[in-house]
């Protein structure tokens, strides 16, 4: 069976996030992974679902806060450890071999 389609505006709904803020996460390349059919914008259900049990939870709002910290001011999906190193694109352009 094929997994369903939701609009943006579906997604908000679902996840609280603005419109606005999905457009730019899609610019940015970060957040909930979508399709494009033409020139439509569309997620499938499974993707949200797996977005949201990706999110961490927390008992308190000073856990929130922390993890809010953590991920640059807002709460993109699992908190890294300071162990793991960052992609080169969160980084900067010197540690991709720029400036």
């Amino acid at each position: 069976m094929l997994d369903p389609l939701l609009s943006d505006r579906d997604v908000e709904k679902i996840t609280g996030r603005a419109r606005s803020t999905l457009q730019k996460d899609r610019v940015a390349g970060i957040g909930i992974p979508f399709v494009r059919l033409g020139r439509l914008v569309r997620y499938r259900e499974s993707e949200v679902n797996a977005y949201l049990q990706s999110l961490r939870s927390c008992r308190s709002t000073s856990e929130a806060d922390a993890a809010t910290q953590l991920t640059g001011g807002r709460n993109r999906g699992p908190v890294r450890s300071s162990n793991d190193p960052a992609p080169d694109r969160l980084r900067g352009p010197e540690a991709a071999g720029g400036i």
